[in-house]
């Protein structure tokens, strides 16, 4: 009896435990079939954006088109998806678009004004690119640095950076504006013979999600950090 007895339990534990599955299932299916409104939709949105130093704003919206959860889940999928692209660059190999042996009697300006004697001063023109937003659907650009710098290829020192264009080129997904707002580099940093650039710019992608009909539009304002082997 006491076997039969112990058979019956476990019966009903796992009979339980099916019932307790299935009822959280039903639980979870129903939380992402849920009804939501456009300001709980943009609230969560925008919230979830603000983790990332992103800014979203909903631009239009159909209110024919009843939001589920699992439409604001996806579209915070996408989101994640867009704040993981790198804002760090390390460029080892940029483009040498040209390059001037000034002879070693040339003379330098150093950004401290002082004109010194450099034995092999070489001016290069140096340009790479960097992506945003390129991880998602929800929008990618490709943004070109370009540097024209005095390098002493002697020791491999920066010496005076002469000129620095940032502009958005090429392919672009979803892409409203690209704005740069400011720079500023630090020679021979994280090493010497290198140049860091920090770029406060602002891209500006908007789109529509397909399932729930939300336009959207997100700023990433970075900043940007790249940097740059000058030799």
């Amino acid at each position: 009896e006491e076997s039969e007895m112990k058979k019956f339990v476990s019966v009903v534990l796992t009979l339980c435990l099916c019932m307790s599955s299935g009822i959280t299932a039903l639980a979870a299916d129903s939380s992402e079939s849920e009804v939501i409104s456009i300001d709980e939709y943009t609230a969560t949105l925008k919230a979830e954006a603000a983790k990332y130093n992103i800014d979203c704003e909903v631009l239009s919206y159909d209110p024919e088109i009843q939001i589920t959860r699992a439409m604001l889940n996806d579209e915070i999928k996408q989101l994640s998806l867009f704040a993981s692209t790198p804002k760090t660059y390390v460029v080892a190999t940029p483009d040498i678009l040209e390059s001037t042996d000034l002879g070693a009697s040339g003379t330098i300006h150093t950004n401290d004004n002082d004109s010194q004697l450099r034995s092999m001063p070489v001016r290069r023109y140096l340009s790479t690119t960097f992506s945003v937003g390129s991880n998602s659907p929800i929008g990618r650009a490709t943004i070109k640095v370009n540097v024209d710098v005095h390098v002493n290829v002697q020791n491999g020192n920066v010496m005076h950076i002469n000129d620095i264009s940032i502009y958005q080129t090429g392919y672009a997904l979803n892409l409203e504006s690209w704005t740069l707002n400011s720079y500023s580099y630090r020679l021979n940093k994280p090493n010497n013979g290198w140049v860091a650039i920090t770029i406060y710019g602002a891209a500006i992608f908007s789109v529509t999600n397909p399932s729930s009909g939300v336009k959207v539009s997100y700023t990433d304002a970075g900043p940007f950090i790249v940097t740059i082997d000058c030799n």
